[in-house]
């Protein structure tokens, strides 16, 4: 489970094969990550800043 703040959802490609993806800063690595959105099995919202 991962605490992400999304900054941009879209298509992207990864060798060659194009998926929607989701680049955004996970608050658990302390790093930008790129996410497969087809792969999220659950999202919740929080307002917490």
């Amino acid at each position: 489970r991962r605490t992400i703040r999304p900054l941009f959802v879209g298509e992207m490609e990864y060798s060659g094969h194009p998926f929607v993806g989701m680049d955004a800063y996970c608050l658990t690595r302390k790093e930008n990550r790129r996410f497969n959105v087809d792969r999220i099995l659950e999202i919740c919202v929080s307002l917490n800043k």
